[in-house]
């Protein structure tokens, strides 16, 4: 018997006795071989022994063709078993900042594609025990409000090699769009409308400016537009500080929540509507002596209807 390992060439090492020994021989037929030169099938099994350096599958069957008068030197091919460690990994998700980011959703996938761990990740490492060695991939499914999906990470496993990791989330950025317009006749576009903008954050249940934010002030130009860039997710606040010309000013402010329902495309998209002021005649004018007449034709009206009730 000779020995081979499977993927290589023939290695031309003969199988020592205390190596392997064939278990038994079986479907040998000579029935109807006329010439010593033709070959007949053997099938054979062959035990070998493993050694502290070189592990190979226990038992092994294979087949030969011999010549029924000749003894024939029969080839094993032997698969190699590598030997695996199991190692412990520690996996963290963290922000930009480097601190540890809950609220992500992580699957762990071998070599083959098969999932290995799935977990919701904490402001703590997530320990996978009992690996064996071997290169992985981690993926995000669902990252935390706020933040961005990270790219897929390829893990390599193995023993005195790496086994803490740390995969980042970038947070996401929006913009807050305003569009100022008439009232009554929307496709009017305002300008010269002054916002101020404000973060808001929850203090005890209730919403207050964050001071951390610097307030921001836009005005509309001739495409009623302010646009509010580079805003982190979260709720914001709009102050009107001064309204178009001719135009009432907004009274009431207006909150904004930019999260992943609000956002399309990365905007936030709001229209604020001004009530155009009612102007009055001046005193002197044609209008204002319109005005004054008809005023005394109703007062003369009514006048006389109380008159007449009483008679």
């Amino acid at each position: 018997l000779f020995l081979t390992e499977e993927g290589h060439k023939f290695i031309g090492k003969e199988i020592a006795k205390e190596m392997a020994k064939v278990l038994n021989w079986y479907g040998i037929e000579f029935k109807g071989v006329t010439a010593s030169t033709e070959k007949v099938n053997v099938s054979f099994k062959v035990q070998l022994k493993n050694t502290e350096d070189i592990k190979y599958e226990k038992s092994i069957i294979n087949t030969a063709k011999v010549n029924k008068n000749d003894t024939n030197k029969c080839i094993v091919t032997a698969k190699k078993i590598l030997e695996q460690h199991l190692n412990t990994i520690n996996i963290l998700k963290t922000d930009e900042l480097g601190n540890g980011l809950a609220g992500a959703n992580l699957v762990l996938t071998n070599s083959e594609g098969s999932e290995v761990d799935n977990w919701l990740t904490t402001d703590t490492a997530h320990t996978i025990n009992d690996i064996p060695d071997g290169t992985y991939t981690l993926k995000e499914i669902k990252a935390p409000d706020g933040y961005d999906l990270a790219e897929n990470m390829q893990i390599l496993v193995g023993d005195g090699m790496q086994t803490d990791f740390q995969m980042q989330d970038r947070l996401l950025r929006a913009t807050i769009r305003l569009t100022k317009v008439d009232a009554w006749r929307t496709e009017k576009l305002l300008s010269g409308a002054e916002f101020q903008l404000v973060k808001l954050k929850d203090k005890a249940g209730d919403l207050v400016e964050d001071e951390s934010f610097e307030p921001v002030t836009y005005t509309t130009g001739d495409d009623g537009v302010i646009n509010f860039t580079n805003l982190l997710y979260g709720t914001y606040r709009l102050y009107e500080t001064k309204a178009p010309s001719g135009y009432n000013l907004q009274s009431k402010y207006i909150d904004v929540v930019v999260n992943s329902d609000t956002v399309k495309d990365k905007v936030v998209d709001i229209q604020v509507k001004n009530i155009e002021q009612l102007v009055l005649p001046e005193t002197g004018s044609v209008g204002a002596g319109l005005c004054t007449l008809i005023g005394m034709v109703i007062i003369s009206f009514t006048l006389i209807k109380i008159k007449l009730r009483k008679k």
